[in-house]
């Protein structure tokens, strides 16, 4: 058997035998020309019955596209098309065609797909259009599982993909046939509340969802308040995960009241979600007495109290399939801890099998800090309908903007990068100038001693600014980049930065992204490898750049 998928097993779906599959996945080849792409199109025209393709971890071309594509449109009895991490160093222009060529094959083939996996590819939304017609056709009618899992999406992609599932839906309708999508996987994409919404009326539509993962895409409250009201259209969801967004307490009562309709949960993960104490005595309310199939329950770093994780552990008694907890990473303390140990023993569980380590637990919450809670969660969600939330969010951001420092930075909380988010987003997608004069600001707090808890809270803040400035302007953004260095003289006669210590530093982290396309790769590596007599003082970071660029270049 080939390549045993959890997913498909989690759907209960029969694995592929070798036999019927073509299999070119890892293997590194750069397939640019027709001539590169024969032996895949030979391998598939040789499979009768030809139900697996995996083309992932290579780089494929227009040209060759088009001839493994030709070879594809003999092939009705494809079903899985797994094209995951195939366009690694490709500009981006190259893309669509390509997709272009691929989707109409299978459309041409009169294949009906289980499953479509496109994930690991930076296409952003030009990427989504190119395989709109794949979707709205019958083709994609039988889709069980859909992968658009790191591909920068952006909010116009998650709306485009949106459209995509809904015109699918509506034209296996007309056609008298059932749109029965099981699987949704759309992770790391920055979809945001826009995205959200937009997907979230397609899976009202759709009403068949099993598996949702979306995690780290930027969604606030009023995003997560949408999905829950769709999900509750998708009676037979077993798997929900929405880990690293940004619940705060509203969105976590929502989630909360409408997982009553969805009684076959099996897996939810809401980590990293700052759901609070609040959010999580909500949660603990709706699954108490009920949800008697859950197995696997994640709530790590979502700064909870002792008592309201207790109160979770008691809400879990009469699950008897519930195999995992996890509570890492929250404000339990020692004794905390100990009591959330005794409880779950309670409930005649074993703490070794069904807890998480609890290594990372950030201590007791304060008496100060209890009180603040509903405070400063308004003010940390930046889509609550409240006076006083944005100005707050404001005041904040431009201050540190002013007079920015690692403490100030650190002062914002663990919510900072969706605060910097809501503050600049606009002015940064609007112009890419804006965008980098504000990595240039929040990277200057970097210095040769700073800690490496700094230094992850730039990181993250400069991904939620920058991803979607790259995404769609990404030559703009390299040279605004190179101007603020000093590197390339700019039009309007800009004084680049005094300090590029910290930027130099973050650009190192910037180009490990896949967010980052290989054109800003190339330029900056061009630019970098020249002498530059301002920068003496930087060499050694310059020369830790080139070879990160270097690395980056080879992988």
């Amino acid at each position: 058997m080939a390549h045993e998928d959890p997913l498909r097993q989690f759907l209960r779906l029969p694995d592929v035998p070798r036999e019927l599959s073509v299999d070119f996945s890892g293997r590194s080849l750069k397939l640019n020309g027709a001539e590169d792409a024969e032996p895949i199109a030979k391998a598939i025209k040789e499979h009768d019955g030809l139900t697996l393709l995996r083309l992932s971890g290579n780089t494929i071309g227009v040209e060759a596209s088009a001839v493994i594509a030709e070879a594809l449109e003999s092939k009705p009895s494809l079903k899985f098309s797994l094209l995951s991490d195939m366009y690694t160093g490709r500009l981006r222009s190259e893309i669509p065609p390509s997709l272009n060529h691929l989707g109409g094959a299978m459309i041409r083939s009169g294949c009906r797909l289980v499953e479509l996996d496109l994930s690991d590819n930076a296409f952003g939304p030009d990427g989504v259009r190119a395989c709109l017609d794949l979707l709205a056709s019958s083709a994609a009618y039988s889709l069980q599982i859909l992968k658009f899992n790191n591909n920068g999406l952006g909010i116009g992609g998650g709306k485009l993909l949106a459209q995509g599932l809904i015109d699918c839906h509506r034209n296996a309708s007309g056609a008298g046939e059932t749109f029965a999508l099981a699987a949704f996987v759309s992770g790391r994409n920055r979809l945001e509340n826009e995205g959200a919404i937009a997907l979230a009326e397609a899976f009202r539509i759709i009403g068949s969802l099993v598996y949702v993962s979306m995690p780290q895409n930027g969604i606030c409250a009023k995003g997560i308040s949408a999905l829950s009201d769709a999900l509750t259209y998708n009676e037979g969801l077993r798997h929900l995960n929405l880990n690293d967004n940004t619940f705060t307490e509203s969105g976590a009562q929502a989630m909360a009241k409408n997982l009553s309709q969805l009684q076959n949960l099996e897996i939810i993960n809401f980590g990293d979600c700052l759901m609070k104490s609040a959010g999580c005595r909500a949660l603990a309310n709706s699954l108490k007495e009920s949800h008697a199939k859950l197995k696997e329950l994640y709530l790590p770093f979502n700064e909870v109290n002792k008592e309201a994780a207790l109160d979770l552990v008691r809400s879990l008694a009469g699950k008897p399939d519930l195999r995992q907890l996890h509570l890492n990473g929250n404000q339990l303390g020692e004794d905390g801890i100990r009591e959330i140990r005794d409880a779950v023993e309670d409930l005649g569980l074993s703490t070794k099998d069904i807890l998480d380590s609890m290594s990372d637990d950030e201590g007791e919450e304060s008496d100060e800090e209890e009180e603040k809670e509903n405070d400063d969660v308004n003010a940390k969600d930046p889509n609550l309908n409240t006076s006083s939330a944005l100005p707050q969010v404001k005041k904040n951001v431009r201050e540190f903007l002013q007079k920015p420092s690692a403490e100030y930075l650190m002062d914002l909380g663990s919510n900072r990068a969706d605060l910097f988010k809501a503050e600049l987003g606009d002015e940064c997608l609007a112009n890419p100038r804006n965008a980098v004069s504000a990595f240039c600001t929040v990277s200057s707090v970097i210095a040769k001693d700073t800690s490496t808890e700094v230094i992850e809270a730039v990181n993250k803040i400069s991904d939620v600014l920058l991803e979607p400035c790259f995404c769609l302007k990404p030559e703009l953004m390299a040279v605004e980049i190179l101007v603020h260095l000093g590197l390339l003289k700019s039009e309007d006669k800009m004084k680049p930065v005094s300090n590029v210590y910290g930027p130099l530093v973050l650009l190192k982290h910037i180009i490990r992204e896949d967010y980052c396309p290989k054109s800003v790769i190339d330029t900056l590596t061009a630019f970098m490898s020249k002498p530059n007599p301002s920068l003496v003082a930087v060499q050694s970071e310059i020369q830790d750049l080139l070879q990160a660029l270097q690395n980056v270049n080879r992988r």
